[in-house]
């Protein structure tokens, strides 16, 4: 009877890992999946905007901006859709970058160390962010709301 407690301890952290392994791959941030080829640096490149414009459009259109959230040190925000972000392997500088897909956000700002930009993709378009060391770039698919996977 001696081995009895070491195997419940055993099983008991087993379980522990398998319950944490579980919720971080069922994570909107910790997704782990070939779709994420998919997640193009390609289509219309999303208009910058500058706070004042930025400002005046949202509040000509009754927007603001709902949603907020942080992953990897990079701020985002967005008015409409869901997101999802992931740390590509291997960004255009060499190292991992913050990639967030957002479905339908109509307007997204995103906050790195080298400040704010704004941009207006528009409603009813996926839309790839990725963090560049360099700056924020954004790309909007044309016609695609990315619902539908």
């Amino acid at each position: 009877m001696p081995h009895a407690p070491n195997l419940a301890v055993a099983v008991g952290i087993a379980a522990v890992l398998g319950v944490a392994g579980a919720v971080f791959a069922f994570s909107e941030t910790g997704r782990v999946g070939d779709e994420r080829r998919a997640w193009p640096r390609s289509g219309e490149t999303c208009p910058v905007l500058d706070p004042a414009s930025a400002a005046r459009i949202l509040a000509e259109r009754g927007l603001k901006v709902r949603y907020r959230f942080t992953f990897e040190g990079v701020a985002f925000g967005r008015t409409f859709g869901d997101a999802e972000c992931y740390v590509s392997a291997v960004g255009p500088k060499g190292a991992g970058e913050p990639v967030c897909r957002f479905t339908s956000p109509a307007f997204v700002e995103v906050t790195t160390a080298r400040g704010m930009t704004l941009f207006l993709p528009g409603v009813g378009r996926t839309t790839t962010v990725f963090a560049d060391p360099d700056g924020p770039k954004c790309y909007a698919q044309s016609g695609d709301s990315g619902l539908a996977d």
